[in-house]
């Protein structure tokens, strides 16, 4: 088991707080300290990343939740794939572009068996490609951004010491 780094446990904690704001509107609402009318502004920062239709989220209290039930489970995946890659040292066993494809590709058949009728997509169905798509990205992008960010500290170090 990998010792965090304090980057590591820094991108956790972030990801952590974004899965929080995406199921906060309802709690909110369901609380009465907002009017429904007023708890908009909690969904508007995700309007621009997420369609947010009604009857393809998830619901609490009877409200949606601030994103889709995919990004839902693209959100919560990478977190769980950002802890994974903090404490398991997670080898790829090819290129980059075949593992993002091979994580696209659940989305994709979702997609594809939908819009064909060969299959309706679902809150679950949704949920889980998602899921598995941003499990994956986590496993390859956390790395990349740990070493990104230690790239510029330690640079940013070596100059304030010279």
């Amino acid at each position: 088991m990998k010792k965090p780094s304090f980057i590591n446990i820094l991108l956790i904690i972030s990801i952590m707080g974004w899965c929080f704001l995406i199921i906060i509107p309802p709690f909110i609402v369901q609380s009465g300290s907002f009017s429904f009318e007023q708890s908009k502004y909690f969904y508007k920062p995700f309007s621009t990343i997420c369609h947010q239709y009604e009857n393809r989220s998830f619901h609490i209290f009877g409200y949606k939740l601030a994103v889709c039930a995919r990004c839902t489970g693209i959100y919560f995946g990478y977190f769980l794939g950002t802890i994974l890659v903090t404490f398991i040292t997670i080898k790829l066993w090819c290129s980059y572009h075949t593992v993002w494809l091979i994580a696209i590709s659940p989305i994709l058949v979702d997609v594809l068996f939908d819009i064909f009728r060969i299959h309706q997509a679902t809150l679950i169905t949704r949920f889980v490609t998602g899921f598995i798509f941003g499990s994956v990205a986590a496993i390859i992008l956390t790395p990349l951004i740990i070493e990104a960010f230690n790239k510029k500290y330690y640079k940013t170090i070596l100059r304030s010491q010279s």
